[in-house]
């Protein structure tokens, strides 16, 4: 089945406990202002691979605590989604599941819970930058992370969160990418020391 990827990156802490396999899908209808992936909106030129062909880069590394699927707006690829968790679980059963969508959870948990089906735990609602705050994982405070299984509870509800000051940097195909949810106020940081050091950027992920 073919998947349309933004990127994957390994490994990952700041989208959920331990080390992690990060999966951006890309395309997002929901397209929230002020979105830091906004390079994840569109569809032309992004990367049309096959399922497996991501579950074989999964398991390809020897431990993975957690899987993280981003984007983009997953549920825009239903049946990509779908399969995308079921191998997700069935390669690596015991690291948990998280996946971010811009869907309401009314909708998530009601008509839209197969989508979620094997993961262990979601964050939902649109991003809204009127109330972009300091909670773990979320980038507004009107997002929801709601633990679906006892793992999910486990990592999500028991167990401390990551910091959201952690931000990681990844060098890649002349690009310098960020992972993470930045708190308010960082990206516009980012700017004036990058500025300050006499680094310009060609085009940034956070500004249309």
């Amino acid at each position: 089945m073919e998947i349309l990827i933004s990127r994957t990156a390994f490994p990952v802490q700041a989208l959920g406990p331990g080390d992690r396999a990060a999966i951006w899908m890309q395309g997002c209808s929901i397209r929230c202002p002020g979105c830091v992936a906004q390079d994840t909106w569109g569809t032309p030129g992004s990367s049309r691979r096959q399922v497996d062909d991501v579950l074989d880069w999964l398991v390809s590394f020897d431990e993975v605590d957690g899987v993280t699927i981003s984007g983009g707006e997953p549920t825009d690829q239903p049946e990509a989604l779908q399969a995308l968790i079921a191998g997700a679980r069935r390669t690596r059963p015991t690291a948990d599941i998280l996946v971010y969508t811009g869907r309401s959870a009314s909708w998530v948990l009601g008509s839209g819970r197969a989508l979620v089906a094997g993961a262990d735990a979601i964050i939902t609602e649109p991003f809204v930058q009127a109330e972009a705050g300091h909670l773990p994982l979320r980038g507004s405070d009107n997002q929801q992370l709601i633990a679906l299984t006892p793992l999910g509870k486990a990592r999500y509800v028991d167990a401390p969160l990551p910091d959201r000051r952690r931000v990681q940097l990844d060098v890649a195909d002349g690009e310098i990418r960020m992972i993470g949810i930045p708190t308010p106020g960082v990206l516009a940081e980012l700017g004036l020391r990058a500025a300050a050091a006499g680094l310009t950027f060609r085009g940034t992920s956070w500004q249309d």
